[in-house]
């Protein structure tokens, strides 16, 4: 698409200090990434909404990672996403400038299994619907692969 990039190779420390991101995943899988604010609540009611579809993110093949700004809160509540932790800002700069992303934005980008960007969605708003933009985006991706959805005729 037009005005999107290729997601950077990247890996950030989760709360448990554990390294993860987008090098996890390519090749390998398509990738949901939220940009989220820390002490933010529609951030987290997004949060709360990838979570209850994380069975379904997985059954279209997409990964999912979070990242936050910032150091990790002394006690992180467990969640089932990925959440790793931008401490100096750099990785979150480098999407920004990259994606052509405003900055300081909380978003949702959707990325092919290669890297590169198909959408990207703004993180506040209807939660609910969000999520099912970016199940259906997901979706659309897996279909692309001349390998899994394309039926010979």
């Amino acid at each position: 698409m037009a005005g999107f990039g290729a997601l950077p190779a990247f890996r950030l420390p989760d709360a448990q200090g554990k390294l993860t991101g987008t090098e996890d995943y390519f090749q390998r899988r398509e990738m949901v990434m939220a940009i989220l604010h820390e002490a933010c609540g529609e951030c987290a009611a997004l949060e709360g909404a990838l979570a209850q579809r994380l069975r379904d993110l997985w059954g279209l093949g997409a990964a999912l990672l979070v990242i936050v700004p910032g150091a990790p809160a002394h006690l992180e509540p467990q969640s089932p996403i990925p959440r790793v932790h931008d401490e100096t800002g750099n990785v979150i700069a480098l999407l920004e400038q990259r994606l052509a992303l405003i900055p300081g934005e909380a978003r949702l980008i959707v990325a092919d299994r290669f890297g590169q960007v198909h959408a990207s969605l703004p993180a506040h708003g209807d939660p609910h619907g969000t999520v099912q933009e970016i199940l259906r985006w997901v979706d659309f991706i897996e279909m692309q692969c001349p390998e899994c959805g394309v039926p010979e005729w």
